[in-house]
């Protein structure tokens, strides 16, 4: 053993590159395959060991890192000589900023080139962000070691797990949990994480309520899982994301992809009530019970479609063939316009164009969230639509926005004077954006592509010009996508626990989403959409989100509460025409 130690040190003194290269390789190469070999026969899914794609990663992270760092570590260790702190901390950063965000691009458009991919930099930049900066949480202390505890010579080998394409998958999630080489398994994008991170209080499912004029509910099922179908056995579409099912390990979430999916799970038909008719309370109460019903699968699946059997009885008691419909879709498929133009291209016959705070105290924030919550929603106004753009139209430059959150701000001040006697200053709302452009038809993937922030909204002096100001606030801020691109690197790397702690929100009232939908639909085989309410989900201490859709050129507000905030149904149809009066107020005062 002492005459191969004596050797092998000869050898890195005399042929340095040559031996950091065949000793970076073997270990590389041992690390893949042990990786492999466990996932095989340690997992449930026992994927086969693929060779082809190991000798790839070790070619690659061979050829490339081992002479590359030799001279490189040379280079740092001649231009800083010693181990002092200063020397040490200036190297680490030298090393983790200057080289490894040049070797890592390198990485992955080599290993692409490798594999004749035809869009040789569609990894790079996929990956590259979230490689970074799984590389930064590993190697910063472990090259702090490196340059202050191990001799120059040995320095390569030390690092032979420098970042590379496989190192990295298993570094930002556990080692049993490798699905690099198989077809049936992938990692959530990093928003897509973000939306699994629930509790007992809160569960972040859309909800889409719907009402359908049909022949039957039966029928109208069938042809929703014959369209389904088609989506199932289109081999291109990315929309097969809806049949993923989520699964979670060491608080690391991954997709699981099966061949066979019973629709009958995803879309069902049910009765709700004794009466042959539903009433609106009837659907009220529906919703609410729900909340807490989990999706199919023992909720590892992603949606669900429910049809209700009853016909829906009008005011006057005239009973026509429209039937209740219910999607219940997790966040985690995509933010809430992916989901509609998800509703209104693969389900429609027809396409359809695109479309650091004090946590606030009041009535409708601070206690815990009890996990039951009531839904609220406003008829359809063909008015309201038409109004809003009236009203921007006499004031320049205001956008639709701009009249929401006026509208907002004046319901909300109706509220809390009837309420608490007190009108709060201002009161901070969650408002999700939408950071990329919609993608066109033939390729329009179901993903969360959105930033997150917290308006300010003025409550007790709130008018057009002030919502406006207000509104252009947000617009020119750095925030949204400061928290953008802090979320798509947090979320990729660190564990459910650790998430969890960071990203609660404690500290806005509400949630408002204002979604632009599409026209009037017909669905699965003639099926007339009649109109279209959705419901977006909350997190943390945060417990009310209130949404507006325009369908059909008819804006409906929705709002959903938790039971420990608004108790009484009559508190959330409050805030619902609080919002209606405001609009009607304002469209008198400026337009008539």
């Amino acid at each position: 053993m002492s005459v191969m130690l004596t050797w092998w040190r000869g050898m890195l003194r005399r042929r340095p590159v040559l031996t950091n290269t065949v000793v970076y390789g073997t270990f590389y190469t041992a690390a893949e395959l042990s990786q492999q070999t466990f996932n095989k026969y340690y997992t449930p899914e026992k994927p086969e060991i693929d060779l082809l794609a190991a000798s790839r990663i070790v070619t690659v992270g061979s050829g490339l890192y081992a002479p590359t760092l030799y001279f490189w570590y040379k280079f740092l260790d001649h231009k800083f000589v010693g181990t002092a702190i200063r020397t040490v901390a200036t190297k680490v950063a030298m090393d983790q900023l200057c080289m490894t965000p040049i070797l890592l691009a390198a990485f992955f458009t080599v290993l692409s080139v490798m594999e004749r991919k035809k869009d040789v930099f569609q990894e790079l930049k996929q990956k590259y962000w979230t490689a970074f900066v799984a590389n930064q949480s590993f190697w910063i202390p472990g090259q702090t070691i490196n340059f202050l505890l191990v001799p120059p010579h040995l320095r390569v080998v030390i690092s032979r797990d420098k970042p590379a394409c496989g190192p990295l998958e298993s570094r930002r999630s556990p080692p049993t949990i490798d699905i690099r080489n198989s077809r049936d398994f992938s990692y959530l994008d990093s928003f897509d994480v973000f939306w699994c991170l629930e509790d007992d209080s809160a569960n972040n499912i859309i909800s889409v309520l719907g009402i359908v004029e049909c022949e039957s509910p039966k029928s109208l099922a069938g042809n929703i899982r014959d369209k389904l179908e088609t989506i199932m056995a289109n081999e291109d579409t990315e929309t097969k994301k809806i049949f993923y099912r989520r699964d979670e390990k060491f608080g690391f979430y991954y997709w699981r992809r099966f061949g066979a999916v019973d629709l009958g799970r995803y879309v069902r038909v049910m009765s709700y009530t004794k009466n042959c008719e539903l009433r609106k309370s009837d659907l009220e109460n529906l919703m609410v019970s729900l909340t807490d019903k989990p999706l199919p699968y023992e909720d590892e699946g992603l949606f669900e479609i429910l049809i209700i059997e009853n016909k829906l009885a009008h005011e006057n008691g005239k009973l026509n063939d429209e039937y209740g419909i219910i999607f219940r879709i997790h966040h985690s498929v995509g933010d809430g316009l992916a989901l509609v133009e998800f509703l209104s291209k693969s389900l429609a016959d027809k396409t359809s164009d695109s479309v650091i705070r004090v946590p606030d105290k009041n009535i409708l924030h601070g206690p815990k969230l009890s996990g039951k919550k009531f839904y609220k929603w406003t008829e359809s106004d063909e008015n309201l639509f038409m109004k809003i753009k009236e009203i921007k139209n006499v004031f320049d430059g205001a956008k639709f926005s701009d009249v929401l959150v006026n509208t907002l701000s004046y319901s909300l001040g109706k509220f809390f004077e009837k309420i608490m006697n007190t009108v709060p200053e201002e009161v901070g709302v969650i408002l999700p954006l939408k950071v990329l452009k919609s993608h066109k038809l033939d390729n329009f993937p179901l993903k969360n592509d959105f930033a997150v922030t917290i308006m300010d909204v003025p409550i007790k002096h709130c008018n057009i010009n002030v919502a406006r100001r207000t509104c252009n606030k947000i617009r020119t801020s750095a925030d949204p996508m400061t928290n953008y691109y802090l979320l798509k690197a947090l979320c990729s790397v660190l564990p459910k626990g650790v998430l969890q702690r960071l990203l609660n929100s404690n500290q806005a009232t509400l949630v408002f989403s204002n979604m632009p939908g599409p026209e009037r639909l017909s669905v699965c085989g003639g099926n007339v959409l009649k109109s279209l309410i959705f419901f977006v989900p909350y997190k943390g201490s945060t417990g009310v989100g209130v949404t507006a859709l325009t369908y059909g050129n008819e804006l409906r507000f929705g709002i959903v509460a938790d039971a420990v905030l608004l108790s009484n149904a009559e508190d959330l149809e409050c805030i619902l025409l609080g919002m209606v009066e405001g609009i009607n107020e304002l469209h008198k005062k400026h337009v008539r």
